[in-house]
């Protein structure tokens, strides 16, 4: 629920200011200084929607990475109060400054340096990224918020930069492994599917019959994770705490890769495994065990397994 309170907040957030940017442009350049003072007025009235709406992605971003302390997240937090001062020192202010300079028809050489169309001119910086050189062109706005927040994390603009690109590369490239779903063994699938339908709202996604055992694959819209119920047929007895785990899984993009790095970090991966009953391929993956004996499966992404 965060996740889309999020979201949604953030979207409204920068359809708001888009609005406003387009509307002052276009006012500002084809329109009547009294259009312009309706488009100003509309804006003021309009930051009643955008400022609960900032508020908002960023009380909802926050509490979604209270508990997190990768470098990502940290990043955002630091950001967060000039972006919170930018709006409630600078935005809301000129709001009510120019509104009431344009409904008073004043629309001199003040009016126009509180927007100071510099701002949002464009400026382009040469630097390095992952060692290739490279040109980024912003508006100057943005620079300025870049700076500032490299400058609180004590490095430079590119290094800051830099650091994004090489975080947002990693996982566009899919170099991260991503947990897919977790394995437990049941006893009755119907009261199995009953109970985490009606505690969690998990609902049958996919289900796999085979001669020996079913997997029957659970989810909801929160999240792409799945719970994997197995369902071994002939099995009367209530399974033990001891054997009722199964496994963890996240899928890798390349198996036999990652198999070898396994072996060459000394992990002990168990062999590779095509799993094709039927003769058809329905997974390719392996098993790795973690100190504490918990095995872990590594599926390679394909067909059912993303």
């Amino acid at each position: 629920m965060k996740t889309r309170i999020h979201a949604a907040a953030g979207g409204l957030g920068f359809l708001m200011v888009l609005i406003f940017w387009t509307s002052t442009v276009i006012s500002e350049t084809f329109a009547t200084g009294a259009d312009v003072a309706v488009v100003k007025s509309a804006i003021l009235m309009g930051m009643f929607i955008l400022i609960p709406a900032l508020i908002v992605a960023g009380g909802s971003g926050m509490a979604m990475g209270a508990t997190r302390t990768d470098p990502l997240t940290m990043a955002k937090k630091r950001r967060m109060p000039v972006i919170a001062g930018n709006g409630l020192l600078i935005l809301v202010p000129c709001a009510f400054f120019l509104e009431g300079r344009a409904s008073a028809g004043q629309f001199d050489t003040v009016f126009y340096a509180v927007q100071d169309p510099e701002r949002y001119a464009s400026q382009t910086r040469s630097m390095r990224l992952n060692g290739q050189s490279t040109s980024i062109r912003l508006e100057n706005t943005f620079w300025e918020i870049i700076d500032e927040i490299a400058r609180r994390d004590n490095v430079s603009t590119p290094t800051f930069i830099s650091t994004l690109h090489s975080e947002s590369q990693q996982r566009e490239d899919g170099l991260l492994a991503k947990a897919i779903h977790s394995m437990i063994r049941v006893l009755d699938e119907a009261r199995s599917l009953t109970f985490y339908e009606k505690a969690f709202g998990l609902g049958v996604k996919d289900r796999l019959d085979f001669p020996e055992f079913t997997l029957v694959y659970l989810s909801n819209p929160e999240s792409d994770f799945e719970l994997e119920l197995t369902v071994n047929k002939g099995q009367s007895a209530p399974y033990e705490l001891g054997n009722g785990y199964g496994h963890l899984a996240v899928s890798v993009t390349d198996l036999a890769a990652e198999h070898a790095r396994f072996e060459a970090e000394g992990l002990n991966p168990r062999k590779l495994v095509e799993f094709a009953p039927a003769g058809e391929l329905v997974a390719r993956f392996f098993f790795v065990a973690d100190p504490d004996g918990y095995q872990i499966e590594v599926l390679e992404r394909g067909g059912r397994f993303k």
